[in-house]
């Protein structure tokens, strides 16, 4: 009785890694009650499955793919962290009325006082003739 018992929390204890790696719980779950600890170490050698893990993310929303480069980025990102390219297009993320404008958690100023730089999202002096932040030459108006 307690040598199945054993064997069924092997065969457990290999579901949940073999789950968390993005592999099929419900088939290690079985290879790990028929061997137990075999089981346990084949799972542990086994790689991730990394488009299961990419298909995963994506489908929870906290991940998006870059239409660029393919690499996977946090949904929120604006710009690409591998290949740089901007991910929003500014008529669907930046209202194009006065005052400030909420993007991504901030708000960025968009006043006839101020100007916006595009490469970091600082508020900026209108006759300054770079960013502040980043050093981005700003294009004169």
């Amino acid at each position: 009785m307690e040598v199945g018992l054993v064997w069924l929390l092997f065969g457990i204890a290999t579901a949940i890694i073999a789950s968390n790696k993005g592999l099929n719980g419900c088939g290690w779950l079985i290879v790990g009650v028929l061997l137990g600890p075999i089981g346990l170490i084949l799972v542990l050698v086994v790689s991730r499955d990394e488009s299961a893990a990419e298909r995963n993310a994506i489908k929870s929303g906290n991940m998006k793919k870059c239409p660029y480069c393919a690499e996977l980025v946090k949904s929120e990102a604006i710009v690409c962290r591998y290949c740089g390219k901007n991910l929003v297009s500014s008529s669907s993320t930046l209202d194009k009325s006065d005052g400030p404008v909420l993007y991504s958690g901030s708000a960025v100023r968009a006043t006839p006082e101020y100007r916006t730089c595009l490469n970091c999202l600082t508020s900026n002096p209108k006759n300054a003739k770079s960013c502040r932040n980043c050093g981005n030459a700003f294009r004169s108006i």
